[in-house]
């Protein structure tokens, strides 16, 4: 795979230095950490778009009742 058609030789240095920390030189696992790099973080979360079934606030249970110290046993 030619890794510098796509990327220049600095990002693909640090991409190798990185993978090398990782414990790695496989170049497929260096093209997946370069494509990592590359990639656009996903746009924000628009909950107005949300359906009205996706916007319906839930309350979270109690959990109290499996503290661990309610947990301890008593022997008889």
């Amino acid at each position: 795979m030619g890794l510098l058609v796509d990327a220049s030789l600095d990002e693909l240095a640090q991409t190798v230095t990185h993978a090398v920390a990782c414990g790695t030189d496989d170049p497929d696992a260096i093209a997946l950490l370069l494509r990592h790099r590359r990639a656009k973080p996903p746009a924000a979360l628009d909950r107005a778009r949300l359906p009205d079934v996706a916007q319906i606030r839930t309350p979270s249970p109690d959990l109290r009742a499996y503290a661990i110290a309610g947990l301890a046993e008593v022997a008889p």
